[in-house]
């Protein structure tokens, strides 16, 4: 089938149907979920199989993708008429974001070979939070000759449970990429997540640190500025004293 005739086809399912419900990204053993409904799109899922729609994924490759994620716990495509990507949603061993992020890169290098590969952000992990959960994200820029110019953007999210970590990755062209992180950026606003009580005693703690320090240098700041009043107000009565001798 041509491009035309994708892009055909998926306009008429979109005309016919209208945009497609919410689905839900989830693993039951850390109470983790979250809800995905991304504006102005269809969602074919992939991964798992049972939940495939033909409607849904007219024109889609859905054997390439579950090749190509076989161990993901869920693979769907989101599908505007302009454009599509892949996200997929991975549960695996806890592990530091930065270990993460660094595999990530690895993973980056892999699809592009020969690409000069930059990081997309100031650290290799950029964190965030919602509630007692941490969402780490990693982004790395091919600059790939071949493309024609226009930079392949691979972007990961991993976010810790209590038991494991959660991550959800996508790799695609830049502006494609971008529709992408606020579909996601959306859709994490309605994040769940257990997380260890290691983990939720050194957020609140970092938490009481900044509270303190920043409530210690307050009172310094106004003792200071007291202190400098009553200097001044007494310099000012020394000169009038000596003023009238």
């Amino acid at each position: 089938m041509t491009t035309w005739a994708r892009c055909l086809a998926f306009a008429a399912v979109m005309l016919c149907t209208g945009p497609a419900r919410a689905i839900v990204f989830q693993h039951p053993a850390d109470g983790f979920s979250f809800d995905f409904e991304p504006a102005d799109a269809r969602i074919c899922v992939v991964i798992p199989a049972a939940e495939t729609d033909p409607t849904d994924c007219t024109g889609v490759d859905v054997g390439k993708i579950r090749t190509a994620h076989p161990n993901a716990r869920r693979a769907v495509v989101v599908r505007r008429p302009s454009s599509s990507y892949v996200l997929a949603f991975h549960v695996e061993p806890k592990t530091s974001g930065r270990q993460w992020g660094v595999r990530v890169e690895r993973v980056a290098r892999s699809w592009k070979p020969g690409a000069a590969v930059r990081n997309k952000f100031p650290d290799i992990v950029v964190h965030r939070h919602v509630g007692d959960g941490e969402i780490m994200i990693t982004g790395w820029v091919l600059d790939d000759p071949a493309s024609g110019g226009e930079p392949f953007e691979v972007i990961g999210y991993l976010i810790p449970g209590k038991t494991q970590s959660h991550t959800l990755s996508l790799g695609d062209r830049a502006p494609v990429t971008t529709a992408a992180r606020r579909d996601l950026d959306e859709a994490l606003r309605t994040l769940k997540v257990e997380v260890s009580i290691m983990a939720r005693i050194g957020r609140h703690a970092v938490l009481i640190v900044l509270t303190t320090f920043g409530g210690g240098l307050l009172v310094a700041v106004m003792l200071y500025v007291a202190l400098r009043r009553r200097s001044r107000s007494s310099d000012r009565r020394g000169k009038k004293r000596g003023v009238g001798a």
